[in-house]
């Protein structure tokens, strides 16, 4: 059901980008288009043809978003990022942990949901920007730093009590 509501109202397309007839008509919408939207691992979209910089010097009004699970560089880069993976990795399953300690994830999809808010923030002010300057510009989101910002709280009462719980 969260699939079909978040999906209302959308149409879609399937595109073989492998193919030059799909890679056409890709580069042709991405000429006209205001938004990019790209969320594989970095370096994968450049290696297909669809980088930013390639996409902008046809559209330099173009705004570029790329979310990728642990940000463009750095050691976990190329990492896969999932739901699961992130709510462990971030602290979100420890927080959940049932009676007896055991990490739970939390059944809804955190991390993708907080990064698509975070996203979508991000693209606005893009866009608000480009209403300025005429041009767009690559933004960076990962699910990653985005958990991190929502466990920004959790992880500061930990630090300043040691890890021990505060009465309420």
């Amino acid at each position: 059901a969260l699939t079909i509501m978040g999906n209302l109202g959308k149409r879609s397309a399937c595109i073989d980008v492998a193919k030059p007839a799909g890679r056409d008509l890709v580069l042709g919408m991405a000429r006209k288009a205001d938004v990019f939207v790209q969320n594989l691992r970095p370096g994968v979209i450049e290696r297909l043809g669809f980088g930013y910089d390639g996409l902008a010097k046809d559209n330099p009004a173009l705004v570029y978003l790329s979310i990728t699970g642990f940000g463009p560089r750095g050691p976990d880069a190329k990492r896969a990022g999932t739901d699961s993976v992130l709510q462990a990795y971030t602290g979100m399953a420890h927080l959940n942990r049932d009676a007896d300690g055991t990490p739970r994830r939390i059944p809804f999809l955190v991390p993708d949901t907080t990064t698509a808010v975070y996203a979508a923030q991000a693209v606005g002010a893009a866009l608000f920007a480009r209403h300025k300057s005429g041009r767009g510009r690559h933004v960076e989101v990962s699910l990653m730093a985005a958990c991190a910002a929502l466990q920004a709280g959790p992880i500061i009462d930990d630090s300043l009590t040691g890890g021990k719980p505060v009465p309420a």
